[in-house]
């Protein structure tokens, strides 16, 4: 499975005794920050295998009570929702960010949960399964604000897991279709993140490797932000 995708350890479930699914409308929207990263080809792609539009009031989170088909176990805790994993960013997305300065103190929870490289931040351990998802505040995202009932704190740049994650909505066709939605975004971050890093010289036999130093790191991520526009640019 792609490593910025949960681990799956059960399907879409339906409550013992409720048949029929319970219908949210739900809205599938690219984050804003990736419409300046992506050419636009990259886009017409993930227009193509759009899914069901549906709108999931995250405020009033279904899962703490969920009801009839959801993707997950459940039940979830309000204060943590679906956040509770540590997502891959990748470089270009993570030097956008680095400049907002009302994010200055994420990092210091976030940078010792991954493996800074030049692909980006990829998570040390494993994302929360299905099973457990929702449960634990050991898992709590991050970029979760701490309140009784957080929102994101990235949610313009919030990654592909994040971005095609729905709880409810349909049956098997509809959770599939924003699966592939899902991997369809996670193959673009990953497509330009090896574009960004051979760009600044990388090989494949290091873009993985770790780097030295926090320091060298961020500025790494800062100078991936521009080159990624820069490529884009240049596909006009």
């Amino acid at each position: 499975m792609d490593r910025a995708h949960r681990v799956v350890c059960l399907g879409p479930r339906s409550i013992a005794g409720v048949k029929n699914v319970y219908r949210v409308r739900v809205s599938a929207s690219l984050p804003s920050s990736y419409l300046k990263w992506f050419r636009a080809g990259v886009l017409a792609e993930l227009k193509q295998v759009e899914p069901e539009t549906v709108g999931l009031d995250c405020a009033r989170c279904f899962m703490v009570t969920p009801r009839g088909r959801t993707r997950d176990l459940g039940p979830f805790r309000q204060e943590l929702k679906c956040c509770t994993f540590t997502p891959y960013l990748p470089s270009y997305s993570l030097g956008g960010l680095l400049s907002h300065e009302e994010l200055s103190d994420v990092w210091e929870d976030y940078f010792p949960k991954v493996r800074l490289t030049p692909l980006g931040a990829l998570p040390r351990v494993p994302g929360t399964s299905i099973c457990e998802a929702g449960r634990h505040a050991a898992d709590r995202c991050a970029f979760l604000e701490k309140s009784e009932n957080p929102g994101c704190r990235i949610f313009d740049s919030r990654p592909s897991p994040c971005s095609s994650y729905v709880c409810t909505g349909g049956g098997d066709e509809f959770f599939k279709s924003w699966q592939r939605w899902g991997e369809t975004l996670s193959s673009a971050e990953w497509e330009l993140a090896h574009e960004v890093a051979f760009e600044a010289g990388y090989t494949f036999d290091d873009v993985e490797m770790e780097f030295a130093g926090m320091d060298e790191a961020i500025a790494f991520y800062r100078r991936a932000a521009t080159l990624a526009l820069e490529l884009r640019s240049r596909s006009r």
